[in-house]
């Protein structure tokens, strides 16, 4: 996200937060951010995407906007951060998390659930990136 941006959510993902983390593993994080009402009126304004950083914690985030278009598809990912423990949250945040009522649609999350194990199973099959037993897991 642009060093402007501002979170207001932040939430545990992965082995840590599901008991199921090993001496080594890493933590991984989500969030979500309000870019200033100034950056998004400049010109050539396009809305960010997905922004992830890796190092000693994986973090993945979305800006509010792009993040809500994705939740009301049901998207696991994004479902899950309305969920998982939080780290830190502004008052926006817990307003955000409160929204989960609103975003879930159980024929939503069935389609994208569905589509989420077929690409575990795809990337399983494939050996992508030398990990299978990571995909086979998910599938």
């Amino acid at each position: 996200m642009s060093p402007l941006s501002h979170t207001i959510l932040k939430v545990l993902v992965g082995s840590q937060a599901h008991g199921l983390a090993a001496p080594d593993s890493d933590r991984d994080y989500r969030s979500v951010c309000v870019l200033p009402t100034e950056e998004m009126f400049k010109l050539g304004f396009k809305p960010p995407g997905t922004q992830w950083t890796k190092g000693a914690a994986d973090e993945t985030s979305w800006e509010v906007g792009p993040f809500l278009t994705v939740a009301v598809q049901g998207h696991p990912l994004i479902l899950e951060t309305f969920l998982a423990p939080v780290e830190e949250a502004t008052e926006w945040g817990h307003r955000l998390r409160s929204l989960f009522p609103d975003v879930w649609s159980a024929n939503h999350a069935f389609e994208s659930f569905v589509n989420y194990a077929h690409n575990q199973r795809q990337k399983f099959l494939e050996k992508k990136d030398g990990r299978p037993g990571k995909y086979g897991a998910a599938y």
